[in-house]
């Protein structure tokens, strides 16, 4: 067994009309057995995620959710790896449900770079800046290329 203390994602703009940040605990389970069981890597993780938009004419006006799921990396070949990732959130009136594939290149022992696609499922019941609906849902999606290094 193995622990990663935490990890952390965030993002402002440059006008600080959205702010977004995310923390997590991730535990991973790493098998004894076997050979091919040893290099497919579960982790599990706990964490809290915040955003606010200041620009609410068409969007939400910001949610606190407490979080949980699970990452799968999948070895290929000797410097490939497929992961994926499903969580779950929860906070006042607010769910989220969230998932990602993508596929990374170790092009050093702790450098890789990759692509990724994610997809966002939010549902907020009785909003307050939108008193007609009695649920408000939200999903987007975006994909992303990144440089990442392991330590």
């Amino acid at each position: 067994l193995q622990k990663n203390l935490a990890s952390s994602e965030g993002a402002t703009t440059a006008s600080a009309d959205i702010m977004s940040a995310e923390v997590r605990y991730r535990y991973r389970i790493t098998p004894a057995e076997r050979r091919f069981f040893r290099s497919f890597q579960t982790s599990a993780y706990a964490g809290y995620e915040m955003y606010h938009n200041a620009d609410t004419l068409y969007f939400l006006d910001g949610y606190n959710l407490f979080k949980f799921g699970a990452i799968f990396d999948i070895p290929i070949f000797s410097k490939w790896l497929l992961g994926s990732h499903l969580g779950y959130g929860m906070g006042s009136g607010t769910t989220k449900f969230e998932g990602s594939l993508n596929l990374d290149y170790f092009f050093r022992r702790n450098w890789s770079m990759g692509a990724g696609y994610h997809i966002n499922l939010l549902q907020q019941e009785n909003p307050a800046q939108f008193p007609t609906f009695t649920v408000f849902r939200e999903g987007y999606t975006d994909g992303v290329f990144h440089l990442k290094y392991f330590f």
